[in-house]
């Protein structure tokens, strides 16, 4: 069984270092399929081999393994995921505290460096002649290169080993070159021919890059960060009735977990008593608390608001939800958009390259006459220049910043090809029930239509109904349970399926059911009297409301009006959607007239009703044999060949198991609004990523002549090479601001 593995690397610095190692991966017997992420550190690998074979093929290359005890292999299986929530002993992702130290120990060399190289600097540039400075700038510089700088000069060691140079190996010729020019001609005597500045101030300005680019990078990722690291706490279990708090890999399905106001929810459950408010942002995006009592589903990783309730846990540790949302956010963020292939194609070679124009520059300066002094100047600044790094960082820049974003709106995207597909969207197909409404029935209209009051009413149909698994009986109960109006039992109680129910309450009897139950028990649902409230079967179904009579001993008390509520955002969500040039198409299972009413409500002129799962499947399958490219937002079963089938599928959250495990984008709660909310972060990402690449290959198209023909100092040169890495990732940290367009 092919499983995914995400192995946390240590060392990595250029696009030149991602095409080592994917190379090596996908050299091992049993990998399907490799991918690295430069800005997230990290390798998802598919296939058969172990994870220590992984690693060790990892640190062969020269890098470093973030390991767990427990691995991070995860199984194919839906609802498995073994390193979701790692426990490292302090509840956080060992991935997350290594990018935190990343960033201070290059904070610390930066500042090391610059101590050091700011005496050389002086001494050069004010051309300050002492006693011995030039064997200060030797001694400084010195500990600059070989000892703040020897990480460059390892990784480059190791490059050259395996005949696979990257960025380190550039920057290592280029000051070694610098300084080992300068010494020579310090130990011949020769003072006008130092470039110990050069040396020192290319490792400075390099790690100063680094720094701003580690620094831009952890804004990027914060959001990101938020989910992964998340710490849940240990649970208060009920046990022989007693309070015990345990760890939560101790917790099994079917146990009772008591929550209290301010405390984080540590499992996904069913609410069992009591009532409250819970923070779900960290899930849904949504900062209004959601009401939550009995029945009510809770997730780990929200937070109880105010009452204590109990909670029976549903899933286990590795299938909650922010269990799947880890795993989803991780495999995505370790994997790559098409767009990115040019990159590594380009970056693949780039080095060779500039090692040989490099050559080429110093060879044809110094056979035009020129003194050795001006050809190596060239020569250096050529190696210094090129940047592998900003073509490398160009893409996953963008899109650890848009993950993160979509994160904090409740939008989780499982890999980052669909992010670019979803940009290209032209047709959306959207479920009816559950998707555009909220699913579940509800009573929209009451009419006393007899001589009881409300409250009689209430109770008796309340009493009929009471114990009903009906999803009709449950909407009829929590209409009656918002008037407060105390219910008694019915007497006898029996369902007559797709009619209604017969009951006997107090003595009386009772029929709750449609038109045909009330003409078959001789009851005329036509008569004057309810003429006379301008309603009837037709009029209400025609807007796709189910109707029903209530009856007592034979006479009409009452009529409920049921429906499918349309959910408040839907309108909106498909306006959106066709502002983008999209045409949204509706299919659903339901009636005619239920389907045209609710097209008609939001906006929606193309809809098929009647829709079987097969049906479905097949308009997709149109549409794209017509050249669309097809998005499919569904919740249930019914939706899940659809979604499967669909260029890029979108389950809401609220939806089942099936259509989740189907789709390659999940928003949370259900709410459509964020389905043409992921379109416009896909759409602002892939401008971004194309601007980025713009100005990755632009720079270096413009700034490799300028080296060569001997108009750039190195000093210079190394400063241009990190402000085009750092320029990369700021222009992608535009991608935080939430907004329907970002200017070129």
């Amino acid at each position: 069984m092919k499983k995914d593995t995400v192995i946390d690397i240590v060392g990595m610095r250029c696009a030149s270092c991602v095409k080592r190692i994917e190379k090596a991966l996908n050299e091992i017997s049993g990998v399907h399929s490799v991918s690295v992420n430069i800005v997230t550190k990290k390798a998802l690998v598919t296939g058969n081999a172990s994870y220590e074979s992984l690693c060790n093929v990892i640190e062969d290359l020269g890098f470093s393994v973030l390991k767990s005890d427990l691995g991070r292999e995860v199984d194919e299986q839906p609802g498995i995921n073994k390193g979701s929530l790692q426990k490292d002993g302090q509840g956080k992702r060992p991935s997350v505290s290594v990018k935190v130290e990343d960033y201070r120990r290059l904070r610390n060399r930066f500042f090391i460096a610059a101590l050091f190289c700011l005496p050389v600097s002086v001494f050069s540039m004010f051309s300050i002649q002492v006693y011995f400075s030039e064997f200060l700038q030797f001694l400084l510089s010195t500990i600059v290169l070989f000892l703040v700088g020897f990480e460059f000069i390892k990784a480059a060691s190791s490059q050259v080993r395996h005949l696979a140079l990257g960025m380190d190996t550039l920057i290592a010729v280029g000051s070694i070159a610098a300084y080992s020019y300068s010494t020579i001609n310090l130990i011949g005597g020769r003072y006008d021919g130092l470039y110990f500045d050069t040396s020192s101030m290319i490792v400075t300005l390099i790690l100063f890059g680094r720094y701003l680019e580690a620094k831009a990078g952890s804004v990027a990722g914060n959001a990101v960060n938020e989910i992964i690291s998340l710490k849940l706490p240990k649970a208060n279990v009920i046990k022989d009735g007693k309070e015990i708090q345990t760890d939560l890999h101790d917790v099994a399905v079917g146990d009772d977990v008591v929550i209290r106001p301010g405390e984080k929810v540590p499992v996904d459950g069913i609410v069992i008593v009591g009532e409250t408010h819970v923070d779900e942002s960290m899930l849904s995006g949504e900062s209004m608390p959601v009401g939550k009592s009995k029945d009510d589903k809770v997730y780990a990783g929200s937070i109880n608001q105010f009452g204590r309730i109990k909670v029976r846990v549903e899933k286990g540790e590795a299938d909650t939800v922010i269990a799947q949302i880890v795993k989803s956010v991780e495999n995505a963020l370790a994997s790559k958009a098409p767009v990115q292939r040019l990159a590594d194609k380009v970056a693949s070679v780039f080095v060779p390259f500039v090692v040989t124009v490099s050559l080429v520059t110093l060879s044809v300066w110094f056979i035009l006459g020129y003194p050795l002094d001006h050809a190596f100047s060239a020569a250096v600044s050529v190696l210094v220049i090129a940047c592998p790094c900003a073509l490398g960082l160009a893409t996953p820049a963008a899109i650890v910043v848009s993950a993160g974003r979509a994160a904090r709106e409740g939008i989780f995207i499982k890999n980052v090809p669909i992010l670019e597909l979803a940009s290209k969207t032209n047709i959306l197909i959207f479920d009816k029930t559950g998707t555009i409404t909220e699913g579940r029935p509800e009573v929209i209209t009451f009419i006393n239509a007899g001589d009881y009051s409300d409250e009689e009413i209430y109770e008796i149909v309340g009493a009929s109904e009471r114990f009903s698994e009906h999803p009709i009986g449950k909407a009829i109960m929590r209409f009656i349970e918002k008037t407060f109006v105390v219910v008694g039992e019915a007497d006898e109680f029996r369902a007559i399926p797709g009619k209604g129910i017969y009951a006997e309450y107090k003595k009386k009897e009772l029929l709750m059911g449609n038109g045909l139950l009330m003409r078959e028990n001789g009851i005329d649902v036509k008569s004057h009297k309810l003429n006379a409230y301008k309603l009837d079967e037709t009029t209400l179904n025609s807007n796709g409301s189910i109707i029903l009579y209530f009856a007592v001993n034979g006479e009409i008390k009452g009529i409920f009006a049921i429906a499918d509520t349309i959910r408040s955002s839907s309108k909106k969500a498909i306006e959106k959607v066709k502002s983008y040039g999209i045409t949204p198409v509706m299919l659903t299972g339901d009636s005619d007239a239920a389907a045209r009413h609710v097209a008609k409500s939001v906006g929606i002129d193309q809809y098929k009703s009647g829709q079987l799962p097969e049906d479905k499947l097949k308009a997709v399958e149109e549409y794209k044999t017509k050249g669309y490219v097809v998005g499919m937002v569904g919740d249930g079963v019914n939706d899940a060949p659809a979604l499967a089938a669909a260029d890029v599928s979108f389950a809401v959250g609220s939806g089942t198991d099936l259509a989740i495990e189907s789709a390659e984008v999940t928003v949370m709660k259900g709410d459509i609004s964020k389905v043409a909310e992921t379109i416009n972060i896909s759409r602002q990402t892939m401008k971004i990523i194309k601007q980025n690449l713009f100005w990755a290959f632009g720079y270096n198209v413009i700034a490799l002549p300028v080296a060569a023909l001997g108009l750039l100092n190195p000093m210079i040169a190394a400063g241009a090479m990190a402000f085009s890495s750092v320029s990369v990732v700021t222009n992608s940290l535009r991608l935080r601001n939430k907004r329907d367009s970002l200017p070129l």
